[in-house]
């Protein structure tokens, strides 16, 4: 039980007065099961009040913020720490290359049962193995190093044996655990060109600690609990699950056998071929082999296997290939949809790439990944973008093909991909070269960050558009064609995209993209205008004023070739293509400034650069040309496409946030949204709003500013309302943005949709039924309690206590923090203040308002000796996350204050006690550049409404 709950507990029972003795002081007599089943009723209610009403006078009696008791602060300068797996030597762990991979015969038994306990004297949970590994040998050798982890070789059973079944003698083996290598020792050289096979038994455990390697799961089943293996091998989990060659280049065939009992069934890649019963009469209980076909070549990590009792459906694609979807067996009957999903993503992703499905085996993993990745894999993981880039950007044109009403470039895309990828590359500590020499398994774990996939995918789209999608797809076909069943490197695919371009604009594609695949972040363009004459510079960008790029990776001076495009007013140019059904208007920044002209007649005309941002970068106008934009966008949104508007919108905010722009642009580009019906700008504009809100929170400022937001989402409120059904059932976008009207309408102070979410959260308080939308939970709890009393706020309380659904916990604790009562906060930190929920509250209640944000940092400010003992280094960076918000003299002044209190505090601290410092200064500044102009408009405009 989590120690908050178990101090509940105990809280309730201190505080709950004997129920006969309070009967009998007030002169009624009641039997004993009628005493029972009252407090059966109110005791949660009473418990939670109790723990307010004990903590009412909290405010009034809370102790000062302890005074400065050093005059200096800490040092600055302390050296970067090094994380325990990057203070190792260089890595020296490949396979080596004197031997080749050509077959896998691997046979595995998982053991589930009690009987098998008592049968076989399995331990249960584990799995035995056989494996014979056919290689052929490259160059002189008597080392095999093969990789393995959290399995067990039975060396008495290991044999080396030639293709004439004679014996190499083996001298010994060693464990390397560096390297998770188990090296095998011949007393001779194996002989170039022949072939040999390593056989051995081994063992090991579906114990894992995650969702990695061959793994156990379970699930509800009626009384009893079902229990399943599968696996999950990318990127280096194969080793987990037989000895093997664990890199993606090292590709081989397999011939995969499973051993279970009846009661389950055996997947994997490739169809099954046989099965063999060990008992003439079967029973659940009778053990089975099965077998499956001879796979493709592929590498280790694409290896599938299951073994359960999940039931499926089944359908044929157009091509003749079988494509099953299996489940639980009481979700069986969802699987229609994602039947129909499956096949029809074949049959269109087949035709695109002109390689049927078929011809790259069965497979029971992922549809599109088979195409890149599975056809052709990364030679090495710092090329992984190859693999997951182009699936991600690929897979809403799947989805596209089926549901086109859906919009998904237009909608989603720009959301699940190019604004994720934007935010994480102008961030130093989450930005690095997509392309990026990685060898250990921690680095090459890292390398499955939105680099190779959200920027994977924009570059991609980016290739698309600047080279022609038909010359693109060319060249992808020429890819996976040259290279197929091999590994294969960025400079690979580069060519292939250089030769299909060759008779059409004839670039080279590996000096275009070595700029943004070699180097971190990307380009914030600044154009500015003289009549028709535009002058374009470009900078690498990033978010925060105070961030700098870092000096980990190496870089080719920031600087990139940009393919620009633009229309303007007049042209309305978003679709028109020119030769190799590029853009018409376009030309390339090569490293270094850039001018064009506009064709518009008119200087009054707005322009626009990167159209429908199709290219990885953003633009900032001069506010000449903000301001034209926005005047125009009032009237006549339409005209511009919605990825355009999107993106000015995300622009605007992100701009004005790094101090580059003037951010009443940001406000001034939504001005329009009263009339927008689409989900992408709707979306951007409630992804980009906290930096604003934080800033001016805790300001007068922050009443106009609410008032903005709730006038222009008034419209769209009314409009769709909270019927949801409808919606699901008549048009997915409306669905998305009613999530989305609700939240903000609620959040903003729409009187309509606070009662409607109050009804809702009063309707399960009173009923015990929760029949909330799952997709609106954080908006109806937060505002039922935000403007609600000590009734809801104890009742999200007792449900917190009593679930044990961790993601609904964590919603009441956030839902908690929306309490507009002081004491009541101050109550709440208090309670959790020595359990493991501590810092999840206080930064609960930091965020979730102005007035939180200034009781948690008393708080903290006050309590930060407890916090300490319970959480250690760590709970200095509690005090940090506070500097993301604090933008006044005040602020700094108590954030040097709390450094003059602890100047011993460890360098790691020290380095992150100055960043804040540095944050707040750049906050501070942000606020002396746009607090008044901004307060100034807002009045302004919110006085003619």
């Amino acid at each position: 039980m989590d120690p908050s709950k178990k101090s509940a507990s105990q809280s309730r029972s201190m505080l709950i007065e004997d129920p006969q003795n309070s009967c009998k002081k007030n002169g009624i007599f009641l039997s004993t099961k009628a005493v029972v089943a009252i407090v059966v009723v109110v005791i949660l209610a009473i418990a939670a009040t109790a723990v307010i009403t004990y903590f009412a006078v909290y405010e009034d009696t809370v102790a000062e913020s302890p005074e400065p008791v050093s005059t200096e602060l800490p040092p600055e300068g302390w050296p970067q720490p090094v994380e325990e797996d990057d203070a190792r030597e260089e890595f020296d762990g490949r396979i080596p290359d004197t031997l080749k991979p050509i077959n896998y015969y691997i046979k595995v038994t998982p053991y589930f049962d009690e009987e098998d306990v008592e049968d076989l004297g399995k331990e249960r949970f584990t799995f035995d193995g056989e494996l014979q590994f056919e290689v052929e040998c490259l160059k002189p050798t008597a080392i095999i190093k093969l990789h393995i982890y959290t399995i067990t070789v039975e060396d008495v059973t290991l044999l080396v044996t030639d293709s004439s079944g004679t014996h190499i003698g083996v001298l010994g083996t060693v464990l390397d655990p560096l390297y998770d290598f188990y090296i095998i020792e011949l007393d001779q050289d194996l002989e170039v060109g022949r072939r040999y096979i390593i056989s051995m038994n081994y063992a090991g455990t579906l114990k894992q600690t995650s969702t990695i390697g061959f793994y156990l799961g379970w699930y509800p089943f009626g009384n009893e609990t079902r229990y399943y293996a599968a696996t999950q091998l990318e990127s280096t989990y194969a080793r987990r699950l037989f000895p093997c060659f664990d890199e993606p280049n090292l590709k081989a065939t397999f011939d995969m056998v499973i051993r279970h009992r009846n009661r389950r069934h055996a997947l994997s890649n490739m169809p099954k071929i046989g099965q063999e019963f060990d008992d003439e009469i079967v029973t659940d209980s009778t053990w089975v082999t099965t077998y499956f076909n001879r796979s493709v070549r592929m590498p280790t990590y694409l290896n599938a296997i299951v073994v359960s009792d999940f039931e499926h459906k089944e359908n044929y694609t157009e091509e003749g290939v079988l494509f099953r979807v299996w489940s639980r067996p009481y979700f069986v009957h969802t699987l229609d949809f994602s039947l129909m999903v499956g096949t029809s993503m074949l049959d269109y992703y087949g035709k695109t790439y002109k390689i049927p499905y078929n011809h790259i085996g069965y497979m029971t993993k992922m549809v599109l990944p088979q195409w890149f990745g599975n056809l052709v894999t990364c030679g090495w993981w710092s090329d992984l973008w190859l693999n997951e880039g182009f699936a991600r950007y690929m897979e809403d044109a799947g989805v596209h093909n089926i549901y086109p009403e859906w919009e998904m470039y237009d909608q989603f895309y720009p959301r699940d991909a190019t604004f994720k990828a934007l935010h994480s590359d102008s961030i130093s500590t989450s930005s690095r070269p997509m392309i990026l020499d990685v060898g250990w398994n921690h680095e090459i774990r890292r390398t499955f960050d939105r680099m190779s996939y959200e920027k994977g995918a924009a570059m991609n789209m980016m290739m698309t558009h600047f080279m022609g999608n038909n010359i693109y797809l060319d060249g992808c076909y020429d890819y996976h064609i040259t290279y197929a069943y091999e590994p294969a490197f960025s400079d690979d695919f580069f060519s292939a995209l250089t030769q299909a371009d060759r008779n059409c604009q004839n670039q080279n594609i590996k000096v275009i993209m070595d700029t943004w695949t070699r180097q971190a972040g990307y380009p914030l363009i600044t154009v500015t205008r003289d009549a028709k004459d535009i002058h374009a510079e470009q900078e690498i960008f990033l978010q925060n004023a105070y961030d700098e790029p870092s000096d980990k990776f190496e870089n080719l001076g920031f600087l990139w070739y940009v393919p620009l495009t633009w229309t303007d007013q007049s042209e309305l140019q978003f679709e028109s293509l020119g030769p190799c059904n590029t853009h018409v208007n376009s030309k390339w920044m090569n490293k270094a400034p850039a001018d064009f002209q506009l064709n518009t007649e008119s200087d009054d005309d707005w322009f626009i650069v990167n159209v429908n941002q199709n290219m990885y970068y953003r633009v900032n106008y001069e506010n000449e040309n903000w301001e034209k934009l926005s005047n125009y966008l009032i009237p006549s949104h339409t005209d511009i496409p919605i990825r355009n508007r999107g993106a000015l919108i995300s622009d605007a905010f992100n701009i004005g946030k790094s101090h580059r722009g003037d951010h009443v642009n940001a406000l001034k580009i939504i001005q329009y949204l009263r009339d927008e019906r689409d989900y992408n700008p709707w979306l951007t504009t409630r992804d980009n709003l906290g930096f604003t809100v934080h800033m001016i929170w805790r300001t007068s400022t922050y009443g106009f500013f609410e008032r903005y937001i709730r006038y222009l989402n008034e419209p769209i409120y009314d409009e769709l309302g909270w019927d949801f059904k409808k919606a699901l059932e008549d048009d997915h976008i409306d669905y998305h943005n009613r999530v989305i009207a609700v939240e903000l309408a609620c959040e903003y102070g729409n009187d309509d949709c606070i009662q409607n979410t109050t009804e809702q959260y009063h309707h399960w308080m009173y009923t015990g039924i929760n029949e909330i939308r799952e997709d609106t939970t954080t908006t109806v709890y937060c505002t039922s309690i935000r403007h609600g009393g000590h009734a809801e706020w104890d009742f999200a309380f007792n449900q917190h206590q009593m679930t044990d659904d961790d993601e609904e916990a964590s919603e009441l604790r956030s839902a908690m923090a929306c309490s507009r009562a002081s004491y009541t906060l101050q109550a709440y930190m208090d309670y959790f203040l020595n359990t493991s929920l501590a810092t999840d509250v206080i930064g609960e209640v930091r965020d979730a308002s102005g007035l939180g944000f200034n009781l948690a940092w008393d708080f903290v400010n006050i309590h930060f000796d407890s916090l300490y003992k319970s959480f250690g280094d760590s709970a200095y960076d509690t005090v940090w996350s506070f500097a993301d918000t604090m933008n006044t003299e005040k602020d700094r002044n108590e954030m040097e204050a709390f450094g003059l209190r602890y100047p011993d505090m460890p360098g790691t601290a020290a380095n992150d006690f100055y960043y804040s410092l540095k944050k707040i200064k750049s906050n501070m500044a942000w606020m002396e550049k746009n607090e008044v102009e901004l307060r100034q408009w807002l009045e302004e405009i919110m006085s003619r409404t």
